[in-house]
């Protein structure tokens, strides 16, 4: 696709999935689990602890915070959130391009 390729989540096609398949995908999690949450809570004559939704979007920002809790040089974590999450393909495996690139540490 474009060029790229070694794409780690792909379609039943090969194609890679793209942030609106996933979450398409997390959306179906969370109202599956609200749904049976619910009604054990009802059985169980107790509110239920219902999930919020979750984006394609919120993993990157768990993704960059865990980065930072593991003490992730800043640049780094720039090069990373910047230059590949936003090349429009989300799950690539290939990081060989890091070094090329300017990222300052090999972070395979």
């Amino acid at each position: 696709m474009g060029g790229r390729s070694g794409f780690i989540f792909n379609t039943k096609h090969g194609r890679p999935i793209m942030p609106a398949g996933v979450n398409s995908f997390l959306k179906n999690i969370v109202n599956a689990y609200n749904k049976k949450e619910s009604k054990l809570a009802e059985e169980e004559k107790r509110e239920p602890e219902l999930m919020p939704p979750i984006s394609s979007h919120t993993l990157r920002h768990t993704g960059c915070t865990r980065l930072g809790e593991n003490n992730v040089n800043p640049k780094v974590m720039q090069y990373v959130m910047g230059r590949w999450m936003s090349s429009g393909h989300p799950f690539s495996a290939d990081r060989s391009e890091a070094k090329t690139a300017g990222c300052p540490v090999d972070i395979r």
